[in-house]
């Protein structure tokens, strides 16, 4: 799967979910999310709750999972 951290780049310095790459809300185009694509893989997007990943889900031609609740939620299932 490739993971996309849609949060701005001094929030994703902050701390990111493991191999993830950082491409903001405001960077988001299909050509962009294409360069990273591999072999028809998952494409998960997150944010900090999950509001800029779902609108980014939104705006991608591509089937895209938004991971809801965004990385605090995450986070808080693992216990980080």
């Amino acid at each position: 799967m490739v993971v996309i951290d849609v949060r701005e780049p001094d929030e994703f310095v902050s701390g990111a979910l493991p191999g993830a790459i950082n491409i903001p809300l405001s960077d988001i185009s299909q050509n962009v999310v294409d360069k990273h694509m591999v072999d028809d893989k998952c494409l998960v997007l997150y944010c900090r709750v999950g509001g800029r990943s779902m609108r980014a889900c939104e705006l991608l031609s591509c089937d895209s999972f938004n991971l809801v609740g965004g990385i605090e939620a995450w986070c808080e299932l693992n216990d980080l």
